[in-house]
């Protein structure tokens, strides 16, 4: 076996199998291990027994989770799109709190205002899930006297079934 002396971002020095290198198995010196660890016990004076604090802090690891685990199911429309978590809040469960702990409440989620850009306090607002429907990519944007609304508001607005405003659009070249 061949072993390869590496040496880290942070300066630590290890010896690494040529095959785990190859392989990309070996990922780190085990800084990256201690980081993961670390940053998923966090707390920063939050009482976890909380399950308010909990929620909370979930929310905040999913955010990441989403962006940076390309194993996670819906990486492809976040991380996988370029999507990131601000400098101010990567790792740091305190700046994020500071940020958004006095919008959320229980039921919430967080929303970005701008889907095509990333997690930041000021592209970031907690809304509903109905809220959060009318901000997806593939929703369908009508203008009516200047006043623009997806799809699903305008039938909300005219009372009407949506599948059917869909249909007289699509099918009438409206």
């Amino acid at each position: 076996q061949i072993l390869w002396l590496c040496k880290c971002d942070r300066g630590k020095l290890s010896l690494v199998r040529s095959e785990d290198l190859i392989s990309k198995n070996t990922k780190s010196c085990g800084c990256l291990a201690s980081e993961h660890c670390r940053f998923s016990s966090i707390t920063h004076g939050s009482t976890m027994k909380n399950s308010k604090y909990r929620l909370f802090y979930k929310l905040f690891q999913s955010i990441h989770t989403r962006c940076y685990n390309s194993r996670e199911k819906s990486y492809k429309y976040y991380g996988g799109r370029g999507i990131k978590v601000c400098e101010r809040w990567y790792r740091n469960f305190k700046n994020f709190k500071q940020d958004m702990f006095h919008q959320w409440k229980q039921g919430l989620q967080i929303e970005r205002v701008n889907n095509n850009e990333n997690y930041s306090p000021q592209n970031c607002i907690f809304a509903t899930r109905k809220q959060q429907s009318r901000n997806k990519r593939s929703n369908i944007f009508f203008e009516l006297n200047g006043e623009k609304k997806c799809l699903k508001d305008w039938a909300d607005f005219f009372k009407i079934n949506y599948k059917s405003l869909y249909n007289l659009i699509k099918y009438k070249n409206i």
